[in-house]
């Protein structure tokens, strides 16, 4: 222990570093808020020019099971998108997730996580998280 410049006591934390992705590494696309749908901010040919970018750069990618539903703005219910992290975090193939779009419905699947099984590394999330690979 010891204090910040402010005279404030600061506890040292252990931080987890997570392993650098490297070519043939796979990468889980989840939709846990927007859906992918023509017309919308990230259309099912973006979706595939943004995979086809990361095939091109080494890595594989797997598309979640509910990557493609659409409900109103959400693309599924709040049990499909927080599936589908569940399904990325529980797949031992998988070593990153790219949230295909970020949004509102982000925060309302993390209630219905298993989180006994969402790994040590993920600390939060933001609804902010995504990049479109289209420029």
């Amino acid at each position: 222990m010891g204090c910040d410049a402010g005279g404030n006591e600061v506890v040292a934390v252990n931080r987890i570093k997570p392993k650098m992705l490297r070519p043939g590494d796979t990468l889980a696309l989840v939709s846990p808020s927007s859906p992918v749908c023509p017309g919308g901010h990230v259309t099912p040919e973006m979706l595939e020019l943004a995979r086809d970018r990361l095939h091109g750069i080494g890595f594989r990618t797997k598309l979640s099971p509910n990557a493609l539903n659409a409900r109103g703005y959400l693309a599924g219910s709040d049990r499909e998108r927080a599936d589908d992290v569940m399904w990325a975090f529980a797949d031992d193939t998988v070593k990153g997730i790219i949230c295909i779009q970020g949004g509102y419905g982000l925060p309302r699947t993390t209630r219905l996580w298993n989180h006994q099984e969402q790994p040590e590394g993920v600390r939060g999330i933001d609804t902010a998280i995504s990049q479109r690979c289209t420029s």
